[in-house]
């Protein structure tokens, strides 16, 4: 089964080839032939001419093997024949038109090339921007932590909620030892402002929706 199968495909193929290579012969007369040749060296028949010639049984894969090598000689006799006629202006109205297709796609294909590497790029920067901010806010939040802790009587025993940035609210102690409640802050290296404490409410509260909202 798988033998006849073979032998069909190379009967197939050889007369394609065969067919194919006459009206390319138009275009490039060496491809043309080397097409055709390419199919010929295909043919069963051809096959059992050269064993019986040379009295002894080849593979075949050593016939598919020169066609092969004849059907890239005759692909690039047939480019550079194209090639050639484009130069010089001597080209088919379907190689021009196929020409053109092809010239469109690769534009196509330019564009969506420059279009995914501008993404790319976009990306990457938007990237390194939000890793920035991460670290500018990681930055303000440490510095107001620290500067919050420095103002207290006893920071080690300070509650902190809520902290973004240079606002969050505290309970620590007083100077007699006990917890003042939550109350809203603003800290900074430069200043540290604490409502009802060191900054009246009303002031405190301008501050506030200037600063944290």
């Amino acid at each position: 089964m798988n033998e006849k199968l073979i032998l069909g495909s190379l009967w197939f193929f050889g007369i394609l080839f065969i067919a194919r290579s006459i009206p390319m012969l138009s275009e490039s007369i060496l491809g043309g032939v080397f097409l055709a040749t390419a199919g010929v060296v295909l043919l069963p028949v051809l096959h059992k001419k050269v064993e019986s010639s040379l009295g002894k049984q080849i593979q075949t894969r050593w016939f598919a093997l020169v066609a092969f090598v004849l059907l890239l000689l005759s692909g690039f006799s047939i480019q550079a024949s194209e090639d050639r006629s484009l130069k010089n202006g001597t080209a088919s109205q379907e190689l021009l038109d196929r020409q053109a297709k092809q010239n469109e796609y690769n534009q196509e294909q330019q564009k969506a090339k420059a279009e995914r590497e501008a993404r790319e790029v976009e990306q990457k920067q938007q990237r390194e921007i939000e890793k920035q901010q991460r670290i500018n806010r990681v930055t303000v939040q440490t510095d107001s932590r620290n500067a919050l802790k420095n103002y207290l009587k006893d920071p080690d025993s300070a509650d902190i909620r809520n902290h973004n940035g240079n606002c969050g609210e505290v309970n620590s102690k007083n100077g007699f030892g006990g917890y003042t409640g939550f109350k809203r802050f603003i800290a900074s290296s430069a200043i540290v402002a604490i409502e009802g404490e060191n900054m009246e409410p009303e002031e405190f509260q301008k501050a506030w929706e200037q600063i944290c909202k």
